[in-house]
Protein backbone atom coordinates (compact mmCIF):
# COMPACT_ATOMS: atom_id res chain seq x y z
CA UNK A 1 0.00 0.00 0.00
CA UNK A 2 1.50 3.39 -0.92
CA UNK A 3 1.06 6.66 0.62
CA UNK A 4 0.70 9.73 -1.29
CA UNK A 5 0.88 13.14 -0.36
CA UNK A 6 -0.44 15.89 -2.86
CA UNK A 7 0.36 19.07 -3.06
CA UNK A 8 -2.17 21.83 -4.28
CA UNK A 9 -1.80 25.56 -5.99
CA UNK A 10 -5.07 26.26 -6.50
CA UNK A 11 -5.35 28.92 -9.87
CA UNK A 12 -8.44 29.44 -11.85
CA UNK A 13 -7.43 27.27 -15.05
CA UNK A 14 -5.07 24.64 -14.01
CA UNK A 15 -4.02 24.06 -10.39
CA UNK A 16 -0.73 23.51 -9.81
CA UNK A 17 -0.07 19.46 -8.69
CA UNK A 18 2.24 17.90 -6.85
CA UNK A 19 2.49 14.17 -6.36
CA UNK A 20 4.69 12.63 -3.82
CA UNK A 21 4.47 8.92 -3.49
CA UNK A 22 6.09 7.49 -0.05
CA UNK A 23 7.82 10.67 0.79
CA UNK A 24 9.57 11.10 -3.24
CA UNK A 25 8.43 13.44 -5.37
CA UNK A 26 7.25 11.82 -8.55
CA UNK A 27 5.14 14.42 -10.12
CA UNK A 28 4.80 18.17 -11.40
CA UNK A 29 2.33 19.71 -13.28
CA UNK A 30 -0.50 21.60 -13.67
CA UNK A 31 -4.08 19.78 -13.95
CA UNK A 32 -7.41 20.65 -14.99
CA UNK A 33 -9.95 19.54 -12.30
CA UNK A 34 -11.04 16.87 -13.96
CA UNK A 35 -8.25 15.67 -14.61
CA UNK A 36 -6.99 16.13 -11.52
CA UNK A 37 -10.10 13.63 -10.40
CA UNK A 38 -9.13 11.52 -12.61
CA UNK A 39 -5.69 11.25 -11.18
CA UNK A 40 -6.62 11.06 -7.52
CA UNK A 41 -9.42 8.28 -7.68
CA UNK A 42 -6.92 6.26 -9.53
CA UNK A 43 -4.40 6.69 -6.62
CA UNK A 44 -7.03 6.15 -4.13
CA UNK A 45 -6.86 2.57 -5.76
CA UNK A 46 -3.20 2.05 -5.18
CA UNK A 47 -3.02 3.64 -1.36
CA UNK A 48 -3.55 6.22 0.73
CA UNK A 49 -3.99 10.19 0.04
CA UNK A 50 -3.51 13.66 1.94
CA UNK A 51 -3.77 16.89 0.04
CA UNK A 52 -2.12 19.77 1.22
CA UNK A 53 -3.43 23.27 -0.15
CA UNK A 54 -2.47 27.07 -0.20
CA UNK A 55 -4.91 28.41 1.55
CA UNK A 56 -5.99 31.74 -0.73
CA UNK A 57 -9.31 31.86 0.88
CA UNK A 58 -7.54 33.01 4.34
CA UNK A 59 -7.01 36.18 3.35
CA UNK A 60 -10.22 38.09 2.42
CA UNK A 61 -9.09 41.54 2.71
CA UNK A 62 -8.60 43.79 -0.76
CA UNK A 63 -5.23 42.93 -2.41
CA UNK A 64 -2.91 46.21 -3.08
CA UNK A 65 -0.81 45.64 -5.69
CA UNK A 66 1.98 48.29 -6.67
CA UNK A 67 1.57 50.02 -10.06
CA UNK A 68 -1.84 49.78 -10.22
CA UNK A 69 -3.08 52.79 -11.83
CA UNK A 70 -6.63 53.07 -11.11
CA UNK A 71 -9.89 51.03 -10.20
CA UNK A 72 -10.50 49.82 -13.41
CA UNK A 73 -7.10 47.49 -12.76
CA UNK A 74 -7.69 47.03 -9.66
CA UNK A 75 -11.18 45.61 -9.84
CA UNK A 76 -9.87 43.19 -12.36
CA UNK A 77 -6.84 42.05 -10.32
CA UNK A 78 -9.78 41.55 -7.61
CA UNK A 79 -11.52 39.40 -9.79
CA UNK A 80 -8.39 37.25 -10.77
CA UNK A 81 -8.07 36.80 -6.88
CA UNK A 82 -11.97 35.31 -6.04
CA UNK A 83 -11.81 33.29 -9.66
CA UNK A 84 -8.50 31.47 -7.72
CA UNK A 85 -10.28 31.44 -4.32
CA UNK A 86 -13.39 29.67 -6.16
CA UNK A 87 -11.12 27.20 -7.50
CA UNK A 88 -9.80 26.81 -3.86
CA UNK A 89 -13.74 26.30 -2.99
CA UNK A 90 -13.53 23.75 -6.02
CA UNK A 91 -10.82 21.71 -4.99
CA UNK A 92 -11.75 21.19 -0.98
CA UNK A 93 -15.29 20.03 -2.80
CA UNK A 94 -13.71 17.32 -5.14
CA UNK A 95 -11.43 16.41 -2.10
CA UNK A 96 -14.22 15.83 0.23
CA UNK A 97 -16.29 14.43 -2.54
CA UNK A 98 -13.40 11.63 -2.79
CA UNK A 99 -12.88 11.18 0.94
CA UNK A 100 -9.34 12.41 0.53
CA UNK A 101 -8.71 14.36 3.55
CA UNK A 102 -6.60 17.70 3.51
CA UNK A 103 -4.71 20.50 5.32
CA UNK A 104 -4.71 23.77 4.70
CA UNK A 105 -1.29 25.92 4.50
CA UNK A 106 -1.31 29.75 4.92
CA UNK A 107 -0.02 31.64 1.49
CA UNK A 108 3.71 31.39 0.97
CA UNK A 109 5.66 32.02 -2.45
CA UNK A 110 8.56 29.72 -1.53
CA UNK A 111 9.96 28.52 -4.63
CA UNK A 112 8.08 30.43 -7.05
CA UNK A 113 11.04 32.70 -8.35
CA UNK A 114 13.73 31.43 -10.47
CA UNK A 115 16.02 31.72 -7.35
CA UNK A 116 13.14 29.51 -5.82
CA UNK A 117 13.19 27.08 -8.77
CA UNK A 118 16.93 26.54 -7.76
CA UNK A 119 16.43 25.54 -4.29
CA UNK A 120 13.41 23.57 -5.74
CA UNK A 121 15.41 21.48 -7.59
CA UNK A 122 17.87 20.95 -4.60
CA UNK A 123 15.90 19.94 -2.01
CA UNK A 124 13.60 17.48 -4.33
CA UNK A 125 15.76 16.34 -6.52
CA UNK A 126 13.50 17.42 -9.19
CA UNK A 127 14.92 17.79 -12.89
CA UNK A 128 11.78 17.43 -14.92
CA UNK A 129 9.33 20.75 -15.97
CA UNK A 130 8.03 22.93 -13.61
CA UNK A 131 6.21 26.48 -13.64
CA UNK A 132 5.59 28.77 -10.57
CA UNK A 133 2.25 27.03 -9.85
CA UNK A 134 3.25 23.47 -9.83
CA UNK A 135 6.41 24.43 -7.68
CA UNK A 136 4.53 25.78 -4.95
CA UNK A 137 1.72 22.85 -5.21
CA UNK A 138 5.48 20.91 -4.34
CA UNK A 139 6.27 22.86 -1.75
CA UNK A 140 3.04 22.23 -0.06
CA UNK A 141 3.36 18.56 -0.77
CA UNK A 142 6.78 19.31 0.84
CA UNK A 143 5.66 20.24 3.80
CA UNK A 144 3.31 17.42 4.62
CA UNK A 145 5.72 14.68 3.63
CA UNK A 146 8.59 16.66 6.21
CA UNK A 147 5.94 17.28 9.17
CA UNK A 148 4.76 13.61 8.84
CA UNK A 149 1.50 14.86 7.90
CA UNK A 150 0.49 12.35 5.51
CA UNK A 151 -1.98 9.72 6.79
CA UNK A 152 -5.55 10.32 5.14
CA UNK A 153 -7.92 12.00 7.95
Amino acid sequence: MNNYVIGLDPDSDKPGVAVYKNGKLIAVKSLGLFNLMDLLSGMKTDGSIHAHIENVCANNARFKKGGVKNARAATAINRSIGMVQQSQRNLEEMLNHLGIGYTLHSIDSKWKSQKGKREFELVTGWKGQSNEDSRSAAYFGFLGVRNGNTKPC
